[in-house]
Formats: C-alpha cells, structure tokens, sequence
C-alpha cells in the first residue's frame, strides 16, 4: 500500500517542480529582452531626426526640418528621368514611352488608337534582363551604373565612396576627419540607362534614363510610430507635412517631389507620402470636407528632359479632368492628304488622365534567365506523409542527428536547459514507474 501512495504524491509533485521551473526560466528570459520603447521621443523616433531628406524631379536632394521645413542644404544632381528626343526629328517617335519617376515604371501612349496603357514591367526590370529582345521586334539594351556617397545630413557635405566615374584620388572615405562620424550616412544611388530599338524600323529608337536612390521601407513598428502625413501637388513643387493637430508646415521646392527619405543610423530609409493634384492638396493640408471621394488618375507632365507620368489623387474640382475616351486629334478632317495625315501626329498634352490599365499585350522578353529555385540538397528528404506538426526529418539517414542538430541550433540557453531537465525528470519518472 505504501508504494502505491508513494506513487500518487511524487509523481504530482515532480511534475509542479518541473512545471514551476519552466515558468521561472521564461519570466527570467523575458526580463532580459530590452523593451521596446513606444514613447515619442526625440532619440527613437524618425520625426524627431534633425533633416527629412527630400528627392525631387530635377535631381535635387534636400535636407529639410522634419518639424518646421527649413532648408537646410540642397544638393544638386542629374534629372531622376531623362527621355531624350532627337534635335533631328520633326516630330517625337510614337509610341511615346512615359517614365515614372517615383519607382521606374512604364507608361505607354500610342497615337493611333489614342490609348494610355501601363506596362507590365519597369526600367529597372529591362535593365535586369537585357540584352534581350520582345515578340514585337524591339530589341532592348540596357545598364546600370551604381555609386556610393557619403553624406553628411546636417551639412549636406556629399563626397564619393565607390564610383566608376571616381579615380582613386578623389575617392575619399571616411567623408571628413573633422566631421562629425554620428551624422553620416551611406547614400547608394543607381543610374538605370536602357536603349529600345524597332528591327523593323531603325529609325524608331527610345532612350530612357531612370535614377533611383537604395532605401529601406519604414519596419511596421516604426510606421505605427510615425505620426505625420505628407502630401506632394504632382503638378508643382509644393509639399506639406500635416500632424495629429493640422498641417505644421508647407514649401515649394520648384519641382514634383518624387521621393522622400529619412535615416535610421547610416542607412536611409523610404518615407511614404501621397502624390495629389491641386486641389485634393489643398483639401488634404486644409483638413477641409473629406465627404467627397478622391479618384485615382495619372499625371503626365513634362519638364526640359522629357515627359514623364506620376498616379496622383484628384479631387472633384480639379479640372479639367482629361477624359481619353473624348480625346481626339486637333484639327481632323476627311479631306486631308495622305502626307498631311503622316505628318500629323497626336499631340498627348499635360494633365490629369483616368488611370490606365495595363496593356493587355504582354511583351514575352526572351533573353539570359537566371535560375531563381536553388533545388534541395540529396541528402535531405521529408515526409511526404506529414499531417502532424512534428516534422519526420531524415538527414544523412538518422532521425535523431537531425533532432540533435535542431537542438543545437537553438541560440537560447535558457530554453535548452528547460529541455534538458524536462528530458532527464520524465525520464526519471519513466524508471520509477517501473520499479514500482
């Protein structure tokens, strides 16, 4: 009788010292992981940063008071997009490509049938895959030239690092030996140059040039943090910054913003913002009605190195509302000759336009393709019979290697004793029931 009421007061009892000993090591593990601190303060936070860093159409960077929008240096570069028309040409070559200068993206107006479409893929992409030639016998060409600065984002002193275009003599690193080491960042930029050219007719050449600056998305801790909006008029240089308790600050900056950055350390980081047409812009800052609707359109406009086309925001009054289905040719006529008619060509004027779809004729690039699926080692199996959560690994043909190798890949110290001394109490457990 004596072994049987052994038997219910121990085994009960090694099982709530088991149990109790658990809970204390993950209360002690979890007292050592540093707690994330949400309160808005001046060394955690992105809007707290002394510069926002703003990236315009003309190729200008400029470091601005995140709080009060002061200017405080501006750094002058190329153009974001360049789509040079030959001085030679009487008229442009249709179909007019239209870059995106906010991510690369491809828009598509083609005269005859007085259509705007997107396409299915970006300059970035064209680069990436080049050289290599589409169904409709357009063979594209295409690098990247990639350039490394660093930058000072108090001073707005720039200096490169690692630049095809730097000797060894002007490279200089670090930026300065009087300069403050805390307030540098590593600015990567890349240069995206791509030449389409018509088998059929050499005469039809596009060149498109697209500049694109390395960043790193805001993480979702830091964008549920962040607590202001901007707003940029596609149309104009004008750019606002509104909080919790209204618009802090609006400044024109003289060209469409395209990009805007802050930093975390020396990296920079992408900061959203939305692209919007006038009068959406001074609804949005003005914390106006907000009844209405705003409906999604493209803006295409056009600055001294081309046209280009940014998805903008419009609200009710912003007109006129170019509609594409009632865009025609200026000045049509039947009686017109057949030269008068080649001669013509279909003018796309700047504005705002329904937003396109995509082109429904999807190009098929044939060209280099790397492999992107690495195939799995031939040693290492699974079950194809795993309807459980515990996953029957074969690794060099023993099951317990592979648990011994899970194991052993766990960084934490803590719960590798926790299953060690859980292994060795139910083992204990297992030889006393039997002696009983």
């Amino acid at each position: 009788m004596q072994p049987n009421i052994t038997k219910f007061f121990v085994l009960p009892l090694l099982l709530l010292i088991s149990g109790c000993w658990v809970q204390y090591l993950l209360a002690e593990d979890k007292t050592n992981v540093p707690a994330t601190n949400t309160q808005l303060t001046p060394q955690n936070e992105l809007h707290a940063k002394a510069r926002l860093i703003i990236s315009t159409l003309d190729g200008s960077l400029i470091g601005v008071d995140p709080l009060t929008g002061n200017v405080a240096w501006t750094l002058q570069d190329e153009p974001i997009v360049k789509v040079p028309v030959s001085p030679k040409a009487k008229k442009s070559i249709t179909p007019l490509l239209l870059p995106d200068p906010k991510d690369g993206s491809l828009y598509l107006f083609a005269d005859q049938r007085n259509s705007l479409k997107k396409l299915p893929f970006s300059i970035q992409q064209l680069v990436a895959s080049s050289p290599c030639r589409s169904t409709d016998g357009i063979m594209y060409t295409g690098r990247k030239v990639d350039s490394w600065f660093l930058l000072d984002y108090m001073t707005g002193e720039r200096q490169a690092m690692v630049s095809f275009n730097v000797s060894d003599e002007d490279r200089t690193c670090p930026i300065s030996t009087s300069g403050n080491q805390e307030d540098r960042l590593f600015l990567g930029r890349t240069e995206y140059d791509l030449i389409m050219q018509d088998v059929k007719d050499t005469s039809r050449a596009w060149n498109v040039t697209f500049t694109d600056y390395a960043s790193n998305p805001l993480s979702p801790e830091q964008m549920a943090s962040y607590q202001f909006l901007h707003y940029a008029d596609t149309s104009t240089g004008n750019f606002a910054t509104v909080g919790v308790d209204g618009a802090l600050w609006s400044a024109n900056f003289g060209s469409p913003i395209v990009g805007v950055f802050s930093y975390e350390g020396e990296d920079l980081l992408s900061v959203p913002f939305t692209s919007v047409a006038e009068d959406a812009y001074l609804t949005l800052v003005n914390r106006e009605s907000r009844d209405h609707a705003m409906l999604p359109t493209l803006y295409v406009g056009q600055h001294g190195h081309g046209m280009y086309a940014i998805p903008s925001l419009a609200g009710p009054a912003d007109s006129p509302l170019m509609l594409l289905e009632d865009y025609s040719p200026p000045h049509s006529a039947e009686w017109k000759s057949q030269e008068e008619e080649e001669e013509e060509q279909v003018e796309l004027l700047p504005g705002y336009y329904h937003m396109p779809e995509y082109s429904t004729t999807r190009l098929q690039i044939t060209g280099r393709v790397d492999p992107v699926i690495i195939p799995l080692p031939s040693n290492t199996t699974s079950s194809p019979n795993n309807n459980t959560l515990t996953h029957d690994l074969v690794v060099d043909g023993g099951k317990v290697e592979g648990v011994v190798r899970y194991v052993m890949s766990v960084d934490n110290i803590e719960l590798k004793l926790v299953m060690a001394g859980l292994t060795v109490t139910m083992g204990a457990m297992f030889v006393y029931i039997m002696y009983q």
